[in-house]
């Protein structure tokens, strides 16, 4: 699993990519279940509000960033 640490924070999409792929394709985890694991290391990580965006503010966020770069 990718470290957050490893990432700007401008680059929380990309960490949100890379970590949601290892935890869905490598460790078959359920969507959510992936969304939380990533959400919460890369808050935990960065010193964010955990109240700042839900699960579904990340997906509809990482559903964008697909459709637009393909």
């Amino acid at each position: 699993m990718p470290n957050p640490s490893d990432y700007d924070k401008k680059d929380k999409s990309k960490y949100m990519e890379d970590c949601m792929h290892q935890t869905r394709k490598v460790e078959k985890k359920p969507q959510s279940e992936s969304v939380a694991i990533c959400l919460s290391r890369w808050r935990e990580d960065k010193g964010e509000d955990k109240k700042k965006k839900s699960a579904h503010e990340v997906l509809r966020s990482l559903a964008q960033r697909i459709i637009v770069h393909g």
